[in-house]
């Protein structure tokens, strides 16, 4: 337990940014999957709009450096492919 005044700040500080953190992250994994769930039922249209979603709270997440960038790269590409292969087979 911090005893200096500014240690105490510090540490409600880093409570308050790590909770505002994990919803953002929390965010984006919700929706990762509401995609991947539409993907599956076959709704590819729909899956489009919520691709689009997800890739924005995974770029944003990105841009404030809650995760790495490569790991947001990985994540959009898969999912792209992934919504691909299922239009394909669609069509």
């Amino acid at each position: 337990m911090p005893n200096l005044r500014s240690a105490k700040k510090r540490l409600r500080q880093g409570a308050k940014r790590q909770a505002h953190n994990k919803s953002l992250k929390s965010k984006a994994r919700t929706a990762v999957k509401k995609f991947q769930e539409e993907l599956e039922a076959g709704n590819v249209e729909n899956a489009r709009k919520l691709m689009q979603a997800a890739f924005s709270q995974l770029d944003k997440n990105s841009k404030r450096n809650l995760v790495n960038k490569n790991h947001v790269a990985r994540r959009k590409s898969s999912l792209a492919s992934a919504l691909n292969k299922v239009a394909a087979t669609k069509n």
